[in-house]
């Protein structure tokens, strides 16, 4: 009996799974004349799922995600497309005016999507606060963990950290110590070091 339970449940997980899938269609036009855009990639984002413009500049591709986003890697924007559960086609407008509202909803979803990530990456400079001068070898760690690393010899340094909260990193060189806060949107921060 479980041999049979478990036969019937392997012939529906592909049915399951496949389920879950989705396949679009759209078109890439230029924004000067609406002239198709051919040999563009196509990628489903974080996989190497993905397909190419036709001569049409249309393109179909089957994703296992939800939501469904597309990305054009090549566009000097990285641009990236969101199709709603009741929409299965759309003409995509490809162009320099980074203030049609096609980059303002990419902006958008780009985000949402590093957002939806477990960690996120830190970058900071820490520098003297009367000399200018790089800081090397300072100690930064999340506050409250073991986890450590050290300024570059021109005070750079890039620490990971769990995503979609405020961090506060402690800074210590020399028996110096400074608390420093990154928000949910800050990536970067320049920290002046306050020596006595």
């Amino acid at each position: 009996m479980r041999l049979l339970i478990t036969i019937f449940a392997l012939t529906l997980l592909p049915t399951i799974v496949l389920g879950q899938q989705r396949t679009i269609k759209g078109r890439l036009v230029s924004v000067d004349d609406r002239t198709p855009i051919p040999g563009w990639n196509v990628l489903e984002p974080g996989t190497k799922n993905g397909t190419v413009t036709d001569v049409n500049g249309e393109f179909t591709l089957t994703l296992n995600s939800q939501p469904t986003i597309i990305w054009f890697p090549q566009c000097f924007t990285q641009l990236y497309v969101e199709y709603e559960e009741n929409i299965d086609f759309k003409e995509i407008v490809l162009g320099t005016d980074i203030r049609d509202q096609i980059y303002k909803d990419s902006k958008k979803i780009e985000r949402k999507l590093t957002r939806a990530q477990p960690t996120r990456n830190l970058w900071g400079e820490i520098i003297h606060k009367k000399t200018k001068d790089p800081v090397d070898s300072c100690e930064i760690r999340i506050k409250g963990t073991m986890e450590v690393v050290y300024s570059n010899a021109k005070g750079g340094f890039m620490i990971t950290v769990p995503n979609n909260k405020t961090i506060q990193l402690e800074i210590n060189k020399g028996g110096l110590s400074q608390l420093v806060t990154y928000d949910v949107d800050t990536d970067f921060k320049r920290m002046k070091l306050k020596y006595k």
